[in-house]
């Protein structure tokens, strides 16, 4: 099951007795965990009726005895174990155990990163409860995400501004909510963010990401791209991540260039690169900056940057900071 069924079920009154959370996006874990904890518990009986433990120190007898207490009030029991892959062995034999026969008063959520479902223990909670695997979103339905998450405010994003909000945030929604809870606060009682509002706020906060990087590179403005590469690295980005981007951007380069070369509009443009609109515009914008000649010649200080990387005395920081002046010098 994926994140978007498990909501309809919790809106249609459907909850089941055990779940296993697994997967990379936290934001979504706790979105339904906060829509299962609103469904099944009323606010004023909250303090009695929800446990939070963590794997690594529940026993199962303790486990078990949370589980068969019986609520306080009209509502259900909820237990979240957190870190559920470092439960000991003793203690998933009594999960398994209580899954033949599970309280129907009470809702246990296993909660974990990344998990192997063929082994026996979740394969199990996927059998006989329910298994929610949590992804990140992809762009298709990241767009109406983040058009939800507005709509709920009262309050919508250009088309424009939301293809450069998810161009420099990227898919984490915990850093996308971050981002539109300060958009919201910058825009005050307008209804609409615009592209001014995500160039000057968010712009100003994602300096380091990988977007903001070949962009600056697709500016030729060295010292800003160098300036961010060299934040990224001590963030700990990997140099081979870096490069493959770089390597990604100017292919596209390329291709718009040859596009433009045979006066296509920019509409058909847009169509043949099959990119956001905001991003292929971009692109236009930045193959002004290049000659033909100097894209083709970049990919040969590309390649030189990908075999220094794996083989030269240099310091990969050094390759890339070497690639970065050749590419934004003529």
């Amino acid at each position: 099951m994926r994140y978007q069924e498990l909501i309809r079920e919790i809106a249609a009154g459907r909850v089941s007795p055990v779940y296993l959370f697994s997967g990379e996006e936290e934001y979504l874990k706790e979105d339904a965990l906060r829509r299962i904890k609103g469904a099944l518990i009323k606010p004023e009986f909250l303090q009695f009726n929800y446990d939070l433990l963590s794997g690594k120190e529940i026993s199962g007898t303790e486990l078990l005895n949370k589980l068969l207490t019986l609520p306080v009030g009209e509502s259900k029991r909820l237990i979240v174990i957190r870190d559920a892959q470092k439960l000991n062995s003793s203690v998933k034999e009594k999960i398994i155990e209580y899954l033949e026969s599970p309280s129907q008063t009470s809702c246990l959520i296993l909660w974990a990163p990344k998990v192997d479902l063929r082994k026996k223990f979740y394969a199990t909670i996927e059998k006989q409860g329910e298994s929610v695997t949590f992804y990140p979103l992809r762009d298709k339905e990241l767009f109406p995400w983040v058009r939800n998450y507005l709509s709920r405010r009262k309050k919508k994003i250009s088309t424009d501004a939301l293809g450069l909000l998810i161009e420099r945030v990227g898919n984490n929604l915990g850093e996308m909510a971050g981002e539109l809870e300060k958009l919201l606060i910058c825009i005050g009682k307008r209804n609409e963010i615009n592209l001014e509002d995500v160039e000057t706020l968010v712009g100003a906060v994602k300096t380091y990401t990988i977007f903001a990087l070949t962009d600056a590179i697709g500016k030729r403005g060295e010292k800003e791209a160098l300036s961010i590469l060299s934040r990224m690295m001590d963030e700990g980005t990997l140099a081979t991540e870096i490069l493959y981007m770089i390597v990604r951007q100017f292919r596209f380069l390329l291709r718009t260039k040859n596009l433009l070369e045979k006066k296509l509009p920019e509409d058909r443009i847009i169509q043949t690169l099959a990119l956001r609109p905001f991003v292929a515009k971009n692109l236009v914008f930045q193959t002004k900056n290049f000659s033909q000649e100097k894209l083709i010649e970049s990919f040969g200080n590309l390649l030189q940057a990908e075999v220094e990387i794996k083989s030269s005395i240099k310091t990969p920081r050094m390759v890339l900071e070497l690639l970065i002046l050749n590419l934004c010098r003529d």
